[in-house]
C-alpha cells in the first residue's frame, strides 16, 4: 500500500515538475523568419495630413495637431517617403527652435514666415541617435517663422527649395 502511494505521489511530482518547465516554453515571444520579416507591411502611425505644393512637387504632408506631436515630430515614423512631410503650425511668428531628438532618420528642415514664404532651409540635417538631449544641435531660423516643414533629406536640393519659395496650403 506505502508502495502504491508513493508511486502515485511520484507520478504526481513528474506531471506537475513536466508542467512547470514545459508551460514557459510554450509561452515564449514569436519568432519571425527573415522571409516574413521582408514581405510585412511596415505600419507607421496615422495623422491628419494635407497636401501643399512648394514650386512645382506636391506634398502629402502629416499635421502636427498638439503639443505631443510637435514634441514627437517624425520621431514616430521609422522612415518617410520621399514625397511626404511634416508640417509644424504655430499661432503667430517667432524663433522656433528644433532638434532631431529620438530620429531614426535624416531629413532637410524648412522655415516659412506667416505668409508661408521660405526663409530657411536646412539641408541633410542628421539624426543623431544616442546623443544626449543637452548635447543635440538645434536648428532655428534667424527671422521670425511660424510653419515648419520637415522633408526627407535631400527634397530640398532635389527640388530647388530656396529662401523666397512660396508654400501652398
Amino acid at each position: 500500500m506505502i508502495k502504491n502511494l508513493l508511486i502515485v505521489v511520484l507520478i504526481g511530482l513528474f506531471i506537475a515538475g513536466a508542467y512547470f518547465f514545459y508551460t514557459p516554453l510554450t509561452k515564449r515571444e514569436e519568432t519571425v523568419t527573415w522571409q516574413e520579416i521582408e514581405t510585412k507591411e511596415v505600419v507607421q502611425p496615422k495623422l491628419e495630413t494635407k497636401q501643399i505644393v512648394i514650386g512645382t512637387k506636391e506634398y502629402k504632408i502629416n499635421l502636427t495637431q498638439t503639443e505631443e506631436d510637435r514634441k514627437k515630430g517624425l520621431a514616430i515614423f521609422d522612415s518617410l517617403p520621399a514625397n511626404e512631410g511634416m508640417l509644424f503650425s504655430f499661432d503667430q511668428e517667432d524663433y522656433y527652435v528644433f532638434w532631431m531628438k529620438d530620429m531614426k532618420f535624416n531629413i532637410d528642415i524648412i522655415f516659412l514666415d506667416q505668409d508661408k514664404k521660405v526663409l530657411e532651409v536646412f539641408e541633410s540635417v542628421k539624426a543623431e541617435p544616442g546623443v544626449q538631449d543637452m548635447d543635440l544641435k538645434t536648428y532655428s531660423s534667424k527671422l521670425k517663422s511660424q510653419f515648419i516643414i520637415e522633408l526627407k533629406e535631400g527634397e530640398t536640393r532635389k527640388n530647388g527649395i530656396k529662401p523666397g519659395n512660396a508654400v501652398l496650403f
